[in-house]
């Protein structure tokens, strides 16, 4: 019995928090060209796409899309990257958007551990976990 009340705890839950979706098809369409190391590309689609969510209104398409903008530019070693992923973090906290804030965050850590700055990646990673 108390496993099928935790499974239905966990489906009320589930039904009650609207989350965004985990993954978006333009997410899809960014993880392949960053697979591909078509980051050029990957960044001309994440600025385009960054573009349209702000005109349609879509913080999380925004927000993930401004991740992606920061990972390429993390990859062409641009100084901006940073400021990008601040910009998604920020967006998805603001749209509630667990997993947009989540890659904001990991790449973050990630940023910060590769420039010597553990202690703020450890914080990174910390709120990360909570």
């Amino acid at each position: 019995m108390r496993p099928f009340l935790a499974i239905l705890a966990v489906l009320i839950v589930a039904t009650s928090v609207r989350a965004a979706p985990d993954r978006l098809p333009a997410e899809a369409t960014a993880d392949s060209l960053y697979d591909a190391q078509a980051i050029d590309s990957l960044l001309a689609f994440s600025e385009r796409m960054v573009a349209r969510s702000q005109a349609a209104d879509e913080p999380v398409l925004q927000g993930r899309m401004m991740y992606h903008r920061g990972r390429a530019r993390l990859a062409l070693r641009d100084p901006r990257a940073v400021e990008a992923l601040d910009r998604a973090l920020a967006i998805a906290t603001a749209a509630n958007d667990s997993t947009g804030r989540m890659h904001a965050l990991g790449l973050k850590a990630f940023v910060s551990v590769n420039q010597g700055r553990f202690d703020e990646s450890i914080a990174l990673n910390e709120e990360r976990i909570e």
